[in-house]
Order: C-alpha cells, then structure tokens, then sequence
C-alpha cells in the first residue's frame, strides 16, 4: 500500500502544467455596465437623475449614510492623518492638500476676495 506521500505526488501537476488551460474567466467591466446602466432613459428621466433624487431625499430625512455618501462624492472623503510607530520612530503621513481649484460653496471664486483695497 503507497504512502500518502506517493498518493499525492502522482496527483500533482507536473511541472509547467496548468490545472486550467483556459485561465481565469474574464469578469464583465463593471465600470462600463454601471454607466450603460445609469445612462438609461426612463419615462424620460436618465436613470443617475432618479438615483441621485433618492439619495437627496434620503439624506434630507436624516439618514446619516446617504448624506455621507452625498458629500464623500462631491467632495471627497475627509483627509486623515496616519501615525506609527516603528522600532521607537514615530511616522507621520499626511495626505496632501486639496487642489487649489477646488471652491465650496459659498467660498469665492475671485482670489482678492479677501483683500480690502
């Protein structure tokens, strides 16, 4: 009677045999089918529109999520400063600054808006 060692080694592929010729399936692009399928018309409004309409409604009833996910998309996620320590170092990493084109609103666009003169 074989040992379990030899039971294996006769099932093992041999070397530069795949167990799956044809490779891993391709998945669909999700990015493609997520924008065919949110640039669809529907009783004349495109789908994001109605998307979009439903978050807003979420979030005006208070839902914390949908406002997270509401300002998270339209402004980016809040930077967060990182600290380690590593064999008595301390590291700190922090994001860099927001680009300078970016204006919230109610900020102003003109850039002496603060200058009196």
């Amino acid at each position: 009677m074989p040992n379990n060692a030899d039971a294996l080694k006769k099932n093992q592929f041999k070397p530069g045999q795949s167990g799956n010729k044809k490779g891993r399936p391709k998945l669909p692009n999700l990015t493609k089918a997520l924008a065919a399928c949110l640039g669809e018309v529907r009783d004349g409004e495109v789908a994001i529109d109605i998307v979009l309409k439903a978050l807003r409604k979420q979030a005006f009833k208070g839902n914390v999520q949908a406002i997270r996910e509401l300002l998270d998309r339209a402004y980016g996620k809040p930077i967060q400063k990182i600290e380690a320590e590593v064999n008595n170092v301390v590291i700190h990493a922090v994001p860099p600054p927001a680009p300078p084109d970016l204006v919230l609103p109610g900020e102003s666009t003109n850039d002496n808006a603060n200058d009196e003169g």
